[in-house]
C-alpha cells in the first residue's frame, strides 16, 4: 500500500469533514499523535480501525487503501489492485519481523561477545594489539543494531542502502523518506559512538592506580571514535547517493 498517499487522503477527508486530528481521534480511541502519524505517512491505521475510520470519514475501505475517491467504473479494478497489495503488505509485514528479530539477536551477540572479550583481556589470558580492538567495534555495532531495532529504524536503514545502490527508479517521497532515516540513523550513530568513548575515558581515569590499564582504556576511547566515524562516512556517502536521486 502507499502508505503517503493514503495518509494524505486521510488528511483531505478529514479536512472535508471539519475535524481537527484530535476530534478524529477521539472518535477512533487512540492518540492524535496516531492521527498525525496516519497522515504522514508513517504508519498505515490498524485494520481493527479500518471499519469505523472509514464510517468517520464517510468514505468505504477501498477508497481508503487505494488513497483517492473511487469511480463506479473502476470500483472493481481498484479492489483486485488492493487486494493483491495486502497481500504484499502481509508478506513485507513478515519479512520486517524477520529484520528485526534477526537485528535483535545479532545486535545482543556482538554485545556479548564483546563483554566477554573485555573480560578475558582484563583478566589477562589475551591481549590483542589496540589496532585490532574487536571488543569495541562489536561493542559499538552491536549497540547500533540494537538502537535500530528499538527505534523501529532496521528495516528502513538497510532500504536505504538498497535504493542508495540499485539502478532501479523510486518515487522522489520514498527516497526522501530514506534520506531521513540515514540522518536520524546517523544522530543515534554519533550518539552511541560518544557515549563509548566517554565511557572508555571515565575508565581510564578509574585505572590511574593501575598505569598498565589506562593505554588500553583510552585507546578504546579513541578507536571507538574511529570505527564511529568510518561508519558515519558510509553513511554520508549513501544520502550523497540519494541525495543525486531526489533531485
Amino acid at each position: 500500500m502507499d502508505q503517503i498517499k493514503m495518509g494524505r487522503f486521510i488528511f483531505q477527508q478529514r479536512k472535508e469533514i471539519n475535524l481537527t486530528q484530535k476530534q478524529l481521534a477521539e472518535k477512533l480511541g487512540v492518540s492524535d499523535k496516531t492521527i498525525s502519524k496516519w497522515e504522514n505517512g508513517d504508519r498505515m491505521p490498524d485494520i481493527a480501525l479500518l471499519q469505523l475510520l472509514c464510517q468517520t470519514l464517510e468514505i468505504d475501505v477501498n477508497e481508503l487503501l487505494s488513497g483517492e475517491k473511487i469511480n463506479q467504473d473502476e470500483y472493481v479494478s481498484k479492489a483486485n489492485e488492493n487486494l493483491v497489495e495486502l497481500v504484499r503488505d502481509i508478506h513485507e509485514s513478515k519479512t520486517e519481523d524477520i529484520y528485526v528479530k534477526g537485528g535483535f539477536v545479532a545486535g545482543i551477540i556482538l554485545v556479548v561477545v564483546s563483554l566477554l572479550g573485555m573480560a578475558i583481556a582484563l583478566g589477562g589470558v589475551v591481549q590483542l594489539p589496540y589496532y585490532l580492538d574487536y571488543r569495541t567495534a562489536f561493542f559499538l555495532i552491536g549497540l547500533y543494531i540494537l538502537g535500530l531495532v528499538f527505534s523501529g529504524s532496521l528495516k528502513d536503514y538497510l532500504s536505504a542502502y538498497r535504493i542508495a545502490w540499485s539502478r532501479k527508479k523510486y518515487e522522489k517521497e520514498i527516497i526522501r523518506k530514506a534520506i531521513n532515516v540515514m540522518r536520524t540513523s546517523s544522530i543515534l550513530l554519533l550518539s552511541i559512538g560518544a557515549i563509548v568513548s566517554f565511557c572508555a575515558v571515565v575508565a581510564a581515569f578509574g585505572w590511574l592506580n593501575e598505569t598498565a590499564n589506562i593505554g588500553p582504556s583510552l585507546s578504546q576511547a579513541v578507536l571507538a571514535a574511529l570505527y564511529t566515524a568510518l561508519i558515519e562516512f558510509v553513511q554520508v556517502f549513501c544520502i550523497q547517493a540519494l541525495n543525486k536521486y531526489a533531485n
